[in-house]
């Protein structure tokens, strides 16, 4: 799964902490605006400030404006003492330097609601915090950390019984382990999440958990099952009408036709998705469906020349591409991605130069590789120097080409080497990850027969109480003793065989009642009911028994 993808899978759950609704529309800002200007410095101010910072960092990625926005929250928050404001502040913030790539701003600000949080006590907010910074660990790359914040989110949403947390929870679980390479764990934390989903009738939950399932089988090569649990996502955010996630479901099908070689259904649901997210105002959506469609018509171009109909390729498709990659290219630089922006530009550069544009081609390569090194990504770095080096080829600059193949073989090389060392460390964070599950699991084990031990004794002492005062009863028939004292020792001896009796057989009660108390009642009343006989026939013997005064 693409990182982008990833942020649009997290983005409900970050949306959720911050207590707003999701509205793409235009007038939802204005509204907010509108409210904001006339409000006084007082808790509504802030809540609405925050609601209008989420709809911006979610629907235009405007993240300096959300980041304004934001402050001003958090610095009426100080003035009226208001932390749950301030807060909620932090955490959008964190957001808006998470999808910026900014991770150590984004784990301050996490970090910072965190402390807050814990000192209000507010646990929903703490469990929040927590798998908030679980995703920037998991961003990072440092997986044991991300597993341990997000375990300890669900930790607490289970001890709040809070279903949704639970099932987001098992959801950011699922992403780690998918990042490990460990599939079946994954598909196991994703199949959980859509459990809890269906459970509560939750279909936004529902719809998010199958296009996760349909991620990890399209990972796996397995496009049959990808497409028919997207197709299932799709159609649970059509019921919901959730553009975003209609847009997201129609990138997602379109990816897996194109990984298929179906080219033609690919572009179909990118042109999809483009719509919808032009409909919404979806900025970065609408960047990366223009990118996609244009990685398609450059796919359909080399389909065509490898075909021999050249023509095709040259006057249609490349050309398509070029147009598509501009597109995308524009809204990117509005936004500030500058790694969408370097990844444009050395598309750019490659279709050019497939075209014969070998200026344009150039300056778009160079530009690439230029805003790759300052951003420090390799990947792109080595793909720029990959296209300049066929196209000094292709130019018959043999030197240049040759120290720019040189850089390319010096870029790839590294990120081989790069990613067999995270390989290992991958592995050696997985044994980590079992080893601790071991230890848990031995933990539990431990307590679960210190338990039985303790309850094995208690069982135990019961039985010799009862035996007591059974032999106290009996011994009491060699003196005399008043009426009232013998019928309070029966009465006392019959109470404790009966306690004794539900004490041994509740564990059963349960697991055949399944805990229902109307079906528990039933069955104490017919064990007292049997109980009864046996208590007049034994008061009887111990009547006769004793020396009444």
């Amino acid at each position: 799964m693409s990182k982008t993808t990833k942020v649009l899978l997290i983005l409900p759950l970050c949306f959720l902490l911050s207590g707003a609704k999701l509205f793409a529309q235009q007038s939802y800002a204005d509204s907010l605006l509108s409210v904001i200007s006339v409000a006084n410095d007082d808790t509504n101010k802030v809540k609405n400030l925050v609601d209008l910072a989420w709809e911006i960092v979610l629907t235009t990625g405007d993240y300096e404006l959300t980041i304004t926005y934001a402050n001003d929250a958090i610095a009426i928050s100080e003035k009226i003492d208001y932390k749950k404001g301030k807060a909620e502040g932090l955490n959008v913030i964190g957001a808006a330097y998470m999808f910026q790539g900014n991770y150590p701003e984004a784990l301050n600000n996490y970090q910072a609601s965190l402390v807050i949080r814990e000192e209000m006590g507010d646990k929903k907010g703490i469990a929040a915090a927590y798998s908030n910074i679980g995703l920037v660990y998991m961003y990072q790359g440092d997986y044991a950390k991300a597993l341990k914040n997000h375990k300890a989110s669900l930790k607490i949403e289970e001890e709040r019984g809070d279903k949704a947390g639970i099932a987001g929870s098992y959801n950011n679980i699922g992403i780690v382990y998918e990042d490990l390479g460990n599939y079946p764990e994954a598909l196991k934390n994703h199949l959980a999440t859509l459990k809890i989903a269906e459970e509560m009738g939750d279909k936004s939950v529902i719809a998010n958990a199958y296009n996760n399932i349909g991620s990890i089988y399209e990972i796996q090569k397995n496009y049959k099952e990808a497409l028919k649990n997207h197709r299932n996502a799709l159609k649970l955010r059509e019921e919901l009408g959730d553009k975003r996630g209609i847009a997201d479901s129609y990138n997602s099908i379109g990816n897996c036709f194109r990984a298929e070689g179906d080219y033609s259904q690919a572009l179909k649901n990118h042109l999809a998705s483009l719509k919808i997210d032009e409909e919404i105002g979806n900025q970065p959506g609408i960047a990366s469906a223009y990118h996609n469609i244009g990685g398609i018509y450059a796919a359909q171009g080399d389909s065509a020349i490898f075909k021999g109909n050249k023509n095709y390729a040259m006057n249609n498709r490349y050309p398509q591409a070029v147009e598509n990659y501009i597109a995308s290219l524009k809204i990117r630089e509005e936004i500030g991605d500058k790694a969408g922006i370097a990844a444009t530009y050395v598309n750019l550069g490659a279709v050019n130069l497939k075209l014969k544009k070998y200026q344009e081609a150039m300056k778009y390569l160079n530009n690439g590789l230029l805003v790759s090194k300052e951003i420090g990504n390799k990947r792109i770095i080595r793909d720029s120097y990959n296209e300049l080096s066929i196209l000094d080829s292709t130019q018959g600059n043999f030197g240049k080409a040759y120290e720019n193949y040189k850089m390319y073989i010096i870029y790839r090389d590294s990120l081989f080497n790069e990613e067999k060392v995270q390989e290992t460390a991958q592995m050696h964070m997985q044994y980590e990850i079992e080893k601790d599950q071991i230890l848990e699991a031995q933990a539990l084990e431990k307590e679960k027969s210190r338990i039985k031990r303790r309850d094995t004794l208690q069982f135990m002492v019961i039985f010799l109480v009862v035996f007591l005062v059974v032999g106290v009863i009996l011994l009491l028939g060699f003196i005399k003793v008043p009426a009232a004292l013998a019928q309070g020792l029966n009465f006392v001896s019959l109470l404790l065989v009966f306690e004794s009796i539900l004490v041994y057989t509740d564990p059963y009660l349960d697991f055949y009642t399944n805990g229902v108390p109307a079906y528990k009642l039933l069955v104490n009343i017919l064990l007292a009911t049997l109980i009864f006989p046996v208590h007049t026939y034994l008061e009887r013997r111990f009547k006769r028994r004793l020396h009444l005064k």
